[in-house]
């Protein structure tokens, strides 16, 4: 997928309008997408936007120790991740991680409205606020204690079995609050799998039959970092007794873990 840390996508020759998003690296391959999951929400708006043909898109990976030249060159602080919008509605821009949900404004999509302008987004985001806070305690927790998860994933079961009739969040297409919870929801499931051998309770039907829609998207597919990065991602924080944990460093070639549980797939 990356080609010399880019990702290029070609989008329509008569499309007027051009947006670089630059993500950060991959911890093990730098020329390949990283496990950040801010960058990972931004790729997967920016893609979804793209697929709806307001821009071309161009996904660029950054390694913060050396970045590229036209990186070097935005303007700002250059925060990972940047979207520069090379040609828009509103000309030329460069926006950086504070300032990306006002990338969403730009193009006046229904489809990616944030919380402000649209009722079902901003409760969908109530539902998954506190989920990677709750990750992140879990993991860090040498008790492993997961009442904490386990009652985010519980509100958002309930929440997605009111919503059962739509395939994601909203609708049947990807919004903005998916782009949200998707990175931090498929990296509870690899992470805390490798760390702490804990699996989403296959019970939790809504929340597996949502990712089981999830990753036959394109946008997943084609911003999904690997399992050995996320792994890598939380190595120097998480707390495990597992005592055969692979490295994610030497790894011959990339994995990516899209199951699904087989209760869910067989419908009993």
């Amino acid at each position: 997928m990356a080609d010399n840390g880019a990702t290029d996508e070609t989008g329509e020759a008569n499309n007027p309008n051009t947006v670089f998003l630059y993500i950060r690296a991959s911890l093990i391959d730098k020329k390949s997408k990283g496990s950040c999951p801010t960058s990972h929400q931004w790729f997967l708006a920016a893609y979804v936007l793209h697929q709806n043909h307001y821009f071309n898109l161009t996904v660029k990976t950054v390694t913060p120790g050396n970045p590229p030249e036209d990186y070097q060159a935005l303007t700002g602080r250059k925060k990972l991740p940047i979207i520069k919008v090379e040609s828009g509605p509103n000309g030329e821009q460069d926006l950086e991680v504070d300032d990306l949900e006002n990338f969403l404004d730009i193009w006046k999509c229904e489809q990616m409205a944030v919380a402000k302008y649209s009722a079902g987004e901003s409760e969908a985001e109530l539902v998954i606020a506190n989920m990677y806070r709750n990750l992140n305690a879990f993991l860090l927790d040498q008790t492993s204690n997961p009442s904490l998860l386990l009652a985010s994933l519980e509100k958002l079961n309930t929440y997605l079995s009111r919503t059962s009739h739509t395939k994601f969040l909203l609708n049947d297409d990807l919004s903005y609050a998916d782009c949200q919870l998707i990175p931090k929801l498929h990296h509870l499931v690899i992470s805390a799998k490798a760390y702490k051998d804990f699996e989403i309770p296959s019970t939790m039907e809504h929340v597996w039959k949502y990712l089981a829609e999830v990753y036959k998207t394109v946008a997943f597919q084609k911003s999904c970092p690997s399992d050995e990065d996320i792994i890598a991602h939380y190595e120097k924080k998480a707390k495990t007794s597992k005592k055969d944990l692979p490295n994610p460093y030497v790894c011959k070639e990339f994995t990516y873990t899209w199951e699904i549980p087989e209760n869910i797939i067989n419908g009993s």
